[in-house]
């Protein structure tokens, strides 16, 4: 089994692709998860 990222998307054949983030594996630091633009900054905004 692989490991999965921060960001990943629960189903591959979902349609629209929704993008779910595992607080547990986002690098940002506790208490601040939310606001956080780590994401658009790396993935541009959609």
């Amino acid at each position: 089994m692989a490991s999965r990222k921060a960001i990943y998307t629960p189903m591959a054949q979902a349609v629209p692709e929704p993008y779910l983030i595992d607080l547990d594996l986002c690098l940002n630091d506790p208490p601040n998860y939310f606001p956080c633009d780590r994401c658009i900054q790396v993935c541009g905004p959609k």
